[in-house]
């Protein structure tokens, strides 16, 4: 069990914000316990969105800059990394802090295949910076957040994942229902929720930040994570589970932790504490400064999510990978089966005989691709390497980094645009 501190900050006075961030790591055993001498520290704040830091959508440069400077107090290397970067960089604050502090600006484009025999999901594309890194130090914005509650610091590690591959992950798990009427949430619209929340927390077993400092001093309420409403919280928090962290800020904001989706899959699925009672909180008292009155984000669809619905199936026929069985090395020997956790692969009667296939020419493997949630399990664990990853014809033919940049990064924000204007001449 770890510490979880909480430190009252009132604002973004850049001396207020580096006295209260200072105090957070105290707390927990000063900053020299995570960094030493020469170490390269990447630092991952959330620059989700081209926003400038007043909308409360991204962490503040306040905050990146009082982390920037106690890492090279305790004589580390500090690095800003976060996938869009570039695009993101500039509006949000960022540039300005980087280029103030004579620190690097990493853009989080070149992805390694990292796979794993634990958990459910065996293959992540992590960003090599990342991977890299001597230290990683995770610096969340405490937002609501219309799919998962709030996005806190279990999300933000998913910026982690180079930019064109975090679309391509959402689509290869989440899968929209084919429905057309009234919907009363956003996982009406979705399957696969918990798989995807899931995913989520066992990124996070494999990245393991040392240290997660997460900004609560304006936080987001309301229709979040980009367009909520700025909350003064007053609060800069710490720690170095990122589990046990946000269960604390989910209580503090008023927020059950069975409500919070990467909490309530970290209980289930024992990835975790996420009970209060075995968390040791440490510096304010959690009951004075708890938050009354939270407005929660309320999923409502309009026309735009119904054009992005369209889009989507679209880019997850197309743009996304696939694992792909090869019947001429396949054994049949049953293991994918077996172990595929959402159920997916079945046998079926072979369309083509191949003569020289290890298993029975008259049944080959089939994968149902509308529920796979591309955890890749079957590629781990298939003892004849029968089973690859496949890539859709598009993102194979013209290249993902070309064609997302082109096609969903550059059109998504007019295709919202479009969607809200033609909401507003329907009503």
């Amino acid at each position: 069990m770890s510490k979880v501190s909480i430190v009252r900050c009132p604002s973004y006075r850049p001396d207020e914000v580096q006295k209260a961030v200072a105090a957070a790591v105290d707390y927990l055993g000063s900053l020299g316990r995570f960094v030493k001498p020469g170490d390269r520290v990447l630092i991952k704040p959330n620059l989700y969105q081209n926003k400038p830091p007043t909308k409360a959508v991204t962490t503040h440069p306040a905050v990146v800059t009082a982390v920037i400077r106690l890492v090279r107090e305790a004589g580390g290397i500090p690095a800003i990394g976060e996938s869009k970067l570039r695009r993101n960089a500039k509006k949000t604050g960022i540039q300005e802090v980087a280029a103030a502090e004579g620190v690097e600006l990493i853009d989080f484009v070149e992805p390694v295949v990292v796979t794993k025999k634990e958990g459910v999901f065996k293959r992540f594309e992590i960003a090599k910076q990342v991977l890299e890194a001597d230290v990683v130090i995770n610096l969340p914005k405490v937002k609501t957040h219309r799919m998962t509650t709030l996005t806190l610091s279990v999300k933000n590690l998913y910026g982690c994942i180079p930019r064109y591959r975090k679309t391509q992950r959402h689509m290869e798990i989440f899968k929209y229902r084919p429905k057309r009427g009234a919907v009363q949430s956003i996982w009406d619209l979705w399957i696969n929720k918990e798989y995807f929340a899931l995913m989520l927390v066992e990124l996070y077993e494999v990245l393991r930040p040392a240290l997660t400092i997460a900004d609560g001093v304006i936080s987001m309420e309301g229709y979040g994570p980009k367009l909520g409403d700025p909350r003064q919280v007053g609060l800069i928090m710490a720690g170095t589970d990122c589990i046990e962290l946000d269960t604390v800020i989910a209580e503090l904001m008023g927020v059950p932790a069975e409500e919070v989706l990467t909490l309530e899959v970290a209980r289930k699925w024992n990835k975790g504490i996420t009970d209060l009672r075995q968390i040791t909180v440490v510096g304010e008292d959690l009951e004075k400064v708890r938050v009354r009155d939270l407005k929660p984000s309320v999923f409502q669809e309009d026309t735009a999510d119904y054009l992005q619905r369209i889009l989507y199936k679209f880019y997850d026929t197309f743009m996304t990978t696939r694992p792909a069985v090869d019947p001429k090395k396949c054994t049949l020997c049953g293991i994918c089966e077996t172990n595929c956790p959402t159920q997916v692969i079945t046998r079926k009667k072979a369309e083509a005989r191949f003569p020289e296939a290890k298993g029975s020419p008259q049944e080959v493997l089939a994968i149902n691709y509308e529920n796979c949630i591309r955890c890749y399990t079957c590629q781990v664990d298939c003892p004849e390497g029968a089973i690859s990853v496949q890539e859709g014809w598009l993102l194979k033919h013209f290249g993902a980094e070309l064609f997302h940049a082109f096609f969903l990064f550059n059109n998504l924000p007019y295709l919202h645009k479009l969607g809200h204007f033609l909401e507003r001449r329907r009503k």
